[in-house]
């Protein structure tokens, strides 16, 4: 007994020391209330209260989520079209709709535009009609039957959900952000909804301003005497997917709320990206010094790997900014570029943190310490008959098992597991990689990276001029040769750009505040017109 016990206690010792090679890592997470800080200051900006609003958000790659009053129902108008298509293409999927001999005689895809692309709430009571005469089984009216059957969409079990979901057309934020997980969780299969959600509308409600990314939405609208109810759901594709809901109720300037709304949620997915990014970096830099120190390898003090958004074209907060007042030309930055080939890149961690017991695998000669002490404890702990004898089986397992651990707990934290000899010099591949990036040609610069990037083919989409006055505006070039130690290779060289992020940061705060004293003093409708557009 004795025996075994000692035995697995060795196994799991030699199991935890391989995991060196792979370490886990704590969820990032963000600041807290911040989300809900910058959104109050949105809404207060339009004269919103925050409790005519119901909203909610969803990062498909972090799993950060945000509320404003979850659980209260809402009218919803339209939107109720997504899961109802869900449902459709879902049955289509499952057989028990023939799409060849279509659907009253209508075709699924003339329906599907008009449900989701015009709204038209016939074509919704043909869809939902024919999907619950399909199970005469269940309880109530065609309408009641309709709601039982999409419920699940809505992360609602039918039998026990509240009796206001099957009142009238009421969601909560929470219901209509489950809906969105699943359309985003299920896109290869809702393919068809998710383009149409992209045609719908591409100049109003979340994409009234909102340009930069491709939004799939589906829009609500209900007016009843005095007070307007605008809704919108969408799924966002920035850098980090993310999905978003607002429901508003008789809200000051609801098109420019709206509105707004998008685009403050695309910025703060984008700006919690590039914190995560460095984050990220600044952890693998924490632990290549480390192990670097524990090696006893020198670094130089002088030449710094280049953070991740100044290779992919995100922004880059913490660089130089000029003072208020100097020329937005910065001097010349000093920066090195290190610039490794890898046969594969590796996939990218949602979240990121302090390797598991990096103060102790790090040190290769604490793991050979272990080593020596867990085989010796290991050879003599066996017992056979009255003689004590060597347990040779589990010192045998032991001695691969830690020597696997041992090799690659080394070879893994000092980034040689992945990493082949380059083919090129570090200062070849470095001036290469800018080049394709001055080029335009960012897939060959993407190809240089161990991460996928952008590289700045959103401003290509959306403003080509600007993203070419950009490329004019920077130059790279080698001020020294490359410093290669072990795996990693660093080029020291000078960056030369304009910071276009204090123009970009600035000037629609100070849109949004001269809109906002034209609005107090003229009035909404003398600023916006039906649309919600400014008027001209």
């Amino acid at each position: 007994m004795k025996k075994s016990i000692v035995s697995f206690i060795l196994i799991l010792a030699a199991v935890l020391t391989m995991t060196a090679a792979f370490p886990a890592y704590a969820a990032w997470e963000p600041e807290e209330g911040l989300w809900e800080a910058q959104l109050q200051e949105m809404l207060e900006s339009y004269g919103a209260d925050a409790e005519s609003i119901g909203a909610a958000y969803y990062n498909f790659e972090t799993g950060e989520e945000h509320y404003v009053l979850p659980d209260q129902y809402r009218i919803s108008g339209s939107m109720y079209k997504v899961p109802l298509n869900m449902l459709i293409l879902d049955y289509i999927d499952e057989g028990l709709i023939n799409e060849a001999e279509g659907i009253y005689g209508r075709s699924y895809d003339d329906l599907l535009r008009g449900t989701i692309v015009h709204s038209n709430n016939d074509d919704a009571q043909t869809l939902w009609t024919f999907a619950a005469n399909l199970h005469p089984e269940l309880p109530g009216t065609v309408y009641h039957r309709y709601r039982i059957l999409i419920a699940h969409y809505m992360g609602e079990d039918p039998d026990n959900t509240d009796d206001k979901y099957y009142e009238n057309n009421f969601f909560t934020p929470r219901q209509m952000l489950h809906c969105m997980k699943e359309l985003y969780e299920g896109r290869e299969r809702y393919a068809r909804l998710i383009e149409a959600m992209q045609e719908a509308e591409p100049s109003k409600y979340f994409r009234l301003h909102e340009q930069r990314f491709n939004l799939a939405h589906k829009y609500g609208w209900y007016a009843e005497g005095d007070i307007l109810y605008m809704n919108d759901c969408a799924l966002c594709f920035t850098d980090d997917p993310i999905a978003i809901v607002l429901f508003t109720e008789g809200t000051e300037n609801p098109y420019g709320v709206m509105g707004a709304f998008s685009t403050l949620m695309c910025d703060y997915s984008q700006e919690q990206r590039r914190l995560r990014l460095k984050a990220e970096a600044e952890e693998a830099a924490a632990a290549e010094a480390a192990m670097l120190s524990a090696g006893n390898e020198t670094e130089d003090p002088v030449s710094t790997a280049a953070e991740p958004g100044i290779a992919s074209g995100e922004t880059n907060a913490s660089s130089p900014r000029p003072d208020e007042g100097e020329s937005t030309i910065p001097e010349d930055h000093q920066l090195s570029q290190a610039v490794t080939q890898s046969e594969e890149a590796a996939p990218r961690s949602a979240a990121s943190g302090k390797p598991f017991l990096s103060s102790l695998l790090l040190n290769p000669f604490t793991v050979g310490t272990l080593f020596l002490v867990l085989l010796s404890v290991a050879l003599f702990s066996g017992r056979r008959g009255r003689r004590r004898r060597p347990a040779v089986i589990p010192g045998i397992l032991c001695l691969l098992l830690l020597g696997a651990g041992f090799l690659a707990a080394l070879s893994g934290q000092r980034g040689l597991a992945m990493i082949r000899e380059p083919s090129e010099s570090p200062e070849t591949i470095t001036e290469s990689f800018f080049r394709a990036l001055k080029a335009g040609d960012d897939d060959t610069a993407a190809a240089f990276l161990t991460m996928p990037s952008a590289l700045g083919n959103r401003w290509k989409s959306a403003n080509p001029e600007l993203l070419e006055a950009l490329r004019e505006s920077w130059d790279f070039e080698a001020t020294g040769s490359a410093n290669i130690s072990g795996a990693r290779a660093e080029l020291p060289g000078r960056l030369r750009s304009l910071d276009f992020a204090l123009l970009k940061e600035d000037l629609p705060a100070r849109v949004r505040r001269q809109l906002s004293l034209f609005t107090a003093e003229r009035g909404t409708r003398a600023v916006y017109d039906d649309n919600g557009d400014v008027r001209r």
